[in-house]
């Protein structure tokens, strides 16, 4: 990871791993995911070396799902590194919802959730 770098948020996004999958990055566990079939975010930030090398390692484990079927192992769909401020939009954090719609018109309403990873409130807005 570059130098630059250094004081943001580093995640690494994950749309398909099968099964019980564990990440490590630069031989420290930073999080897993027990299902292989529904997306998930890992917090890289805490063992990020700025300015030099990074080794990510996942370990995928479909040990207990032996069947008569092949379930399938492996990280089988996209794989990206996020990179954030310090106070971001939450992963997963814009919900929509439509609780009024008529031939006319239709009522939305939209809720962000934010993500304040510094010591101290902050004040913000969204636009």
């Amino acid at each position: 990871m570059e130098k630059k770098d250094e004081g943001k948020r580093l995640y690494l996004d994950f749309d398909g791993a099968m099964a019980h999958a564990e990440v490590w990055l630069n031989g420290k566990k930073v999080g897993g995911h027990p299902y292989g079939y529904t997306s998930f975010r890992v917090d890289l930030t805490p063992a990020v070396v700025y300015g030099g090398e990074n080794v990510v390692a996942v370990r995928l484990n479909t040990e207990d799902m032996g069947s008569r079927w092949y379930p399938g192992a492996g990280i089988y769909r996209h794989v990206r590194l996020v990179k954030t401020s310090q106070v971001h939009v939450d992963h997963w954090g814009v919900f929509v919802t439509t609780p009024q719609i008529s031939d006319k018109e239709a009522k939305a309403v939209i809720s962000v959730k934010l993500r304040n990873h510094l010591p101290d409130p902050v004040k913000g807005h969204l636009r």
